[in-house]
Protein backbone atom coordinates (compact mmCIF):
# COMPACT_ATOMS: atom_id res chain seq x y z
CA UNK A 1 0.00 0.00 0.00
CA UNK A 2 2.62 2.50 0.88
CA UNK A 3 4.45 2.07 -2.38
CA UNK A 4 1.89 2.53 -4.37
CA UNK A 5 0.72 5.60 -2.23
CA UNK A 6 4.30 7.50 -2.51
CA UNK A 7 4.32 6.99 -6.74
CA UNK A 8 0.67 8.70 -6.40
CA UNK A 9 1.40 11.15 -4.56
CA UNK A 10 4.56 12.35 -6.35
CA UNK A 11 1.65 13.05 -8.64
CA UNK A 12 -0.74 14.59 -6.98
CA UNK A 13 1.20 16.67 -4.71
CA UNK A 14 2.64 18.71 -8.31
CA UNK A 15 -0.94 19.60 -8.53
CA UNK A 16 -1.78 21.13 -4.86
CA UNK A 17 -3.62 24.10 -5.00
CA UNK A 18 -2.28 25.80 -2.07
CA UNK A 19 1.32 24.93 -2.68
CA UNK A 20 1.41 25.37 -6.56
CA UNK A 21 -1.73 27.04 -7.34
CA UNK A 22 -2.92 23.72 -9.31
CA UNK A 23 -6.57 22.02 -9.24
CA UNK A 24 -6.05 19.37 -6.46
CA UNK A 25 -8.29 21.11 -3.02
CA UNK A 26 -9.08 17.77 -1.49
CA UNK A 27 -7.61 14.28 -1.36
CA UNK A 28 -9.96 10.79 -0.25
CA UNK A 29 -8.11 8.40 1.96
CA UNK A 30 -10.48 5.59 1.82
CA UNK A 31 -14.12 4.48 0.54
CA UNK A 32 -16.34 3.64 2.25
CA UNK A 33 -13.94 1.47 4.32
CA UNK A 34 -15.64 2.21 7.87
CA UNK A 35 -18.90 1.38 6.70
CA UNK A 36 -19.19 -3.06 6.79
CA UNK A 37 -15.70 -3.97 8.46
CA UNK A 38 -15.17 -1.53 11.38
CA UNK A 39 -12.91 -3.37 13.91
CA UNK A 40 -10.01 -2.00 16.25
CA UNK A 41 -7.70 -2.75 13.64
CA UNK A 42 -9.34 0.25 11.27
CA UNK A 43 -8.31 3.19 13.23
CA UNK A 44 -4.33 2.07 12.86
CA UNK A 45 -4.94 1.45 8.91
CA UNK A 46 -7.25 4.98 8.70
CA UNK A 47 -3.90 6.53 10.74
CA UNK A 48 -1.32 4.87 8.86
CA UNK A 49 -3.10 6.39 5.65
CA UNK A 50 -3.20 9.96 6.69
CA UNK A 51 0.55 9.54 7.78
CA UNK A 52 1.50 8.80 4.56
CA UNK A 53 -0.23 11.60 3.10
CA UNK A 54 0.86 14.44 5.53
CA UNK A 55 4.40 12.77 5.23
CA UNK A 56 4.50 13.45 1.52
CA UNK A 57 3.97 17.16 2.00
CA UNK A 58 0.16 17.32 1.30
CA UNK A 59 -1.35 20.60 2.66
CA UNK A 60 -4.89 20.26 1.25
CA UNK A 61 -8.12 19.02 2.76
CA UNK A 62 -8.38 15.21 3.43
CA UNK A 63 -11.73 13.48 3.56
CA UNK A 64 -13.17 9.99 4.15
CA UNK A 65 -15.88 9.19 2.20
CA UNK A 66 -19.17 6.90 4.00
CA UNK A 67 -22.18 5.63 4.16
CA UNK A 68 -24.84 8.11 5.82
CA UNK A 69 -25.15 6.33 8.71
CA UNK A 70 -21.30 5.72 9.56
CA UNK A 71 -20.91 9.20 10.99
CA UNK A 72 -23.59 8.11 13.76
CA UNK A 73 -21.76 4.62 13.97
CA UNK A 74 -18.55 5.66 13.76
CA UNK A 75 -17.54 9.19 14.08
CA UNK A 76 -14.29 9.92 12.21
CA UNK A 77 -12.96 12.52 14.85
CA UNK A 78 -12.78 9.65 17.37
CA UNK A 79 -10.70 7.51 14.86
CA UNK A 80 -8.32 9.85 13.45
CA UNK A 81 -5.20 11.21 15.72
CA UNK A 82 -5.18 14.57 13.29
CA UNK A 83 -8.93 16.18 13.47
CA UNK A 84 -8.05 17.68 10.25
CA UNK A 85 -9.66 14.94 7.90
CA UNK A 86 -13.65 15.53 7.19
CA UNK A 87 -16.07 13.01 7.13
CA UNK A 88 -18.09 13.18 4.67
CA UNK A 89 -21.80 11.43 3.43
CA UNK A 90 -22.92 9.36 0.46
CA UNK A 91 -26.56 9.36 0.52
CA UNK A 92 -29.34 9.05 -1.23
CA UNK A 93 -32.57 9.58 1.13
CA UNK A 94 -32.99 11.78 4.86
CA UNK A 95 -30.30 14.23 3.71
CA UNK A 96 -31.44 16.45 6.84
CA UNK A 97 -31.44 13.78 9.17
CA UNK A 98 -27.99 12.60 8.03
CA UNK A 99 -26.23 16.00 7.87
CA UNK A 100 -27.37 16.72 11.24
CA UNK A 101 -25.75 14.24 12.58
CA UNK A 102 -22.74 14.64 10.56
CA UNK A 103 -22.63 18.40 11.54
CA UNK A 104 -23.34 17.43 15.45
CA UNK A 105 -20.00 14.82 15.11
CA UNK A 106 -17.89 17.56 13.72
CA UNK A 107 -18.80 20.84 14.68
CA UNK A 108 -17.23 23.62 12.46
CA UNK A 109 -16.27 21.72 9.50
CA UNK A 110 -18.66 21.64 6.62
CA UNK A 111 -21.73 19.36 5.68
CA UNK A 112 -19.72 17.61 2.31
CA UNK A 113 -21.97 14.71 0.64
CA UNK A 114 -19.66 12.84 -1.68
CA UNK A 115 -22.19 11.21 -2.96
CA UNK A 116 -25.89 11.38 -4.19
CA UNK A 117 -26.99 8.50 -6.24
CA UNK A 118 -30.48 8.98 -7.42
CA UNK A 119 -30.70 5.13 -7.87
CA UNK A 120 -28.80 2.02 -7.35
CA UNK A 121 -26.81 -0.47 -9.54
CA UNK A 122 -28.57 -3.09 -11.66
CA UNK A 123 -27.44 -6.79 -10.44
CA UNK A 124 -26.86 -9.00 -14.33
CA UNK A 125 -29.90 -11.00 -13.44
CA UNK A 126 -32.38 -8.00 -12.47
CA UNK A 127 -35.15 -7.01 -14.94
CA UNK A 128 -35.51 -3.19 -14.30
CA UNK A 129 -33.41 -0.21 -12.97
CA UNK A 130 -32.79 0.77 -9.28
CA UNK A 131 -33.65 4.76 -10.22
CA UNK A 132 -35.81 7.64 -8.44
CA UNK A 133 -38.97 8.71 -10.04
CA UNK A 134 -38.96 12.39 -11.18
CA UNK A 135 -40.75 13.19 -8.33
CA UNK A 136 -38.44 11.57 -5.70
CA UNK A 137 -35.70 12.92 -6.87
CA UNK A 138 -37.02 16.10 -6.94
CA UNK A 139 -38.17 16.11 -3.24
CA UNK A 140 -34.67 14.48 -2.34
CA UNK A 141 -32.38 16.85 -4.50
CA UNK A 142 -34.34 19.94 -2.95
CA UNK A 143 -34.13 19.05 0.57
CA UNK A 144 -30.40 18.36 -0.50
CA UNK A 145 -29.72 22.03 -2.05
CA UNK A 146 -32.43 24.20 0.25
CA UNK A 147 -33.22 22.75 3.17
CA UNK A 148 -29.73 21.81 4.03
CA UNK A 149 -28.54 24.89 3.24
CA UNK A 150 -30.37 26.93 5.70
CA UNK A 151 -30.08 24.26 8.37
CA UNK A 152 -26.31 25.09 8.48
Amino acid sequence: MKPFWDEALKIINKYQFSVNGGPVILLQTENEYSAGIHHPDSDEYLNFLLKIVRDSGFKELIFNSDPDNTAQRYPIKGVYKDNSVLQTANLNRNALKHLTELKKNQPGKPAFVSEFWPGWFDDWHEQHHHRYSVETFEHEISDLLFKVKNFF
